[in-house]
Protein backbone atom coordinates (compact mmCIF):
# COMPACT_ATOMS: atom_id res chain seq x y z
CA UNK A 1 0.00 0.00 0.00
CA UNK A 2 1.27 3.65 -0.45
CA UNK A 3 0.40 6.60 2.09
CA UNK A 4 0.81 10.41 0.62
CA UNK A 5 2.19 13.24 2.60
CA UNK A 6 1.39 15.96 0.01
CA UNK A 7 2.99 19.45 1.28
CA UNK A 8 2.26 22.86 0.10
CA UNK A 9 4.59 25.36 -0.13
CA UNK A 10 3.75 26.55 3.80
CA UNK A 11 4.77 23.18 4.69
CA UNK A 12 0.68 22.57 5.68
CA UNK A 13 -0.27 18.71 5.12
CA UNK A 14 -3.36 18.11 3.00
CA UNK A 15 -5.71 16.01 5.01
CA UNK A 16 -9.35 13.87 4.15
CA UNK A 17 -12.47 13.26 5.84
CA UNK A 18 -13.47 10.38 4.97
CA UNK A 19 -15.64 7.92 6.13
CA UNK A 20 -15.07 4.67 7.44
CA UNK A 21 -17.71 1.99 7.29
CA UNK A 22 -16.22 -0.56 9.97
CA UNK A 23 -16.90 1.90 12.43
CA UNK A 24 -19.43 4.11 10.87
CA UNK A 25 -17.09 7.62 11.69
CA UNK A 26 -16.00 9.98 9.73
CA UNK A 27 -12.34 10.94 10.26
CA UNK A 28 -9.36 13.07 8.94
CA UNK A 29 -6.64 11.12 6.79
CA UNK A 30 -3.82 11.04 4.16
CA UNK A 31 -4.26 10.26 0.46
CA UNK A 32 -3.64 6.94 0.52
CA UNK A 33 -4.66 3.31 -1.45
CA UNK A 34 -3.62 0.14 -2.96
CA UNK A 35 -0.66 -0.65 -5.07
CA UNK A 36 -3.06 -2.34 -7.67
CA UNK A 37 0.08 -4.28 -9.22
CA UNK A 38 2.05 -1.06 -9.95
CA UNK A 39 5.27 -0.02 -8.71
CA UNK A 40 4.54 2.23 -5.42
CA UNK A 41 5.72 5.62 -6.57
CA UNK A 42 3.47 5.19 -9.73
CA UNK A 43 0.39 3.73 -7.14
CA UNK A 44 1.23 7.13 -5.34
CA UNK A 45 0.48 9.58 -8.28
CA UNK A 46 -2.66 7.53 -8.96
CA UNK A 47 -4.10 7.78 -5.50
CA UNK A 48 -3.09 11.34 -4.71
CA UNK A 49 -4.51 12.67 -8.43
CA UNK A 50 -7.60 10.43 -7.65
CA UNK A 51 -8.55 10.98 -4.31
CA UNK A 52 -7.83 14.68 -4.16
CA UNK A 53 -7.11 15.76 -8.14
CA UNK A 54 -3.61 17.59 -6.60
CA UNK A 55 -0.26 16.40 -8.95
CA UNK A 56 3.06 16.82 -7.67
CA UNK A 57 6.32 17.89 -9.14
CA UNK A 58 8.34 16.32 -6.48
CA UNK A 59 7.97 13.13 -4.85
CA UNK A 60 10.53 11.61 -2.10
CA UNK A 61 10.57 8.15 -0.33
CA UNK A 62 10.48 8.84 3.02
CA UNK A 63 9.81 5.18 4.79
CA UNK A 64 9.01 1.98 4.38
CA UNK A 65 6.89 0.00 7.77
CA UNK A 66 4.68 -3.38 7.92
CA UNK A 67 1.37 -2.56 8.25
CA UNK A 68 -0.11 -4.65 10.95
CA UNK A 69 2.71 -7.25 12.33
CA UNK A 70 1.31 -10.34 12.69
CA UNK A 71 -1.79 -10.53 10.96
CA UNK A 72 -0.95 -9.67 7.50
CA UNK A 73 1.90 -9.36 5.25
CA UNK A 74 1.05 -5.62 3.77
CA UNK A 75 3.89 -3.11 3.52
CA UNK A 76 3.52 -0.04 3.16
CA UNK A 77 5.37 3.10 1.16
CA UNK A 78 5.14 6.48 2.94
CA UNK A 79 5.55 9.58 0.11
CA UNK A 80 6.41 12.93 0.08
CA UNK A 81 4.64 15.26 -2.91
CA UNK A 82 5.80 18.79 -2.95
CA UNK A 83 5.38 21.52 -5.65
CA UNK A 84 1.41 21.05 -5.90
CA UNK A 85 -1.15 21.69 -8.15
CA UNK A 86 -4.54 21.38 -8.66
CA UNK A 87 -4.23 20.29 -12.30
CA UNK A 88 -4.81 16.89 -12.57
CA UNK A 89 -8.58 14.73 -12.34
CA UNK A 90 -9.95 14.06 -9.25
CA UNK A 91 -12.26 11.02 -10.02
CA UNK A 92 -15.60 10.94 -8.91
CA UNK A 93 -16.16 7.44 -6.80
CA UNK A 94 -17.77 5.71 -3.91
CA UNK A 95 -15.25 6.86 -1.39
CA UNK A 96 -16.53 8.81 1.10
CA UNK A 97 -14.53 12.41 1.36
CA UNK A 98 -16.77 15.17 2.60
CA UNK A 99 -13.85 17.82 3.01
CA UNK A 100 -10.41 17.97 2.12
CA UNK A 101 -8.26 20.99 3.23
CA UNK A 102 -4.41 22.29 3.97
CA UNK A 103 -3.46 21.84 7.91
CA UNK A 104 -0.27 23.09 9.65
CA UNK A 105 1.40 20.99 11.41
CA UNK A 106 0.66 22.16 14.83
CA UNK A 107 -2.80 21.58 14.12
CA UNK A 108 -2.25 18.08 12.42
CA UNK A 109 -0.67 17.26 16.59
CA UNK A 110 -3.88 18.95 17.96
CA UNK A 111 -6.07 16.67 15.47
CA UNK A 112 -3.90 13.99 16.89
CA UNK A 113 -4.24 14.47 20.60
CA UNK A 114 -8.18 15.20 20.02
CA UNK A 115 -8.87 12.09 17.83
CA UNK A 116 -9.58 13.76 14.91
CA UNK A 117 -6.32 11.59 12.91
CA UNK A 118 -6.82 8.37 14.30
CA UNK A 119 -5.64 5.89 12.25
CA UNK A 120 -2.04 4.02 12.97
CA UNK A 121 -1.13 4.34 9.55
CA UNK A 122 -1.49 7.76 9.03
CA UNK A 123 0.28 8.40 12.53
CA UNK A 124 2.71 6.71 11.02
CA UNK A 125 3.02 8.97 8.05
CA UNK A 126 2.78 12.00 9.54
CA UNK A 127 5.94 11.16 12.00
CA UNK A 128 8.11 10.38 9.01
CA UNK A 129 6.64 14.00 7.30
CA UNK A 130 7.80 16.01 10.43
CA UNK A 131 10.75 14.18 11.04
CA UNK A 132 11.82 15.26 7.30
CA UNK A 133 10.60 18.97 7.79
CA UNK A 134 12.73 18.96 11.22
CA UNK A 135 15.74 17.74 8.95
CA UNK A 136 14.91 19.53 5.61
CA UNK A 137 13.80 22.73 6.99
CA UNK A 138 15.23 23.77 10.68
Amino acid sequence: SVMITALNEKNELYLLRTFAYPDNSWNWELPAGGGESEDSLSASKRELEEETGLVANTWELLGHTRVCNGFMTEKMNTFLARDLSFSGQKETSDEQIDDAKFVSMDEVDAMIARGEINDGQCITAIYFVQKWLSKNHE
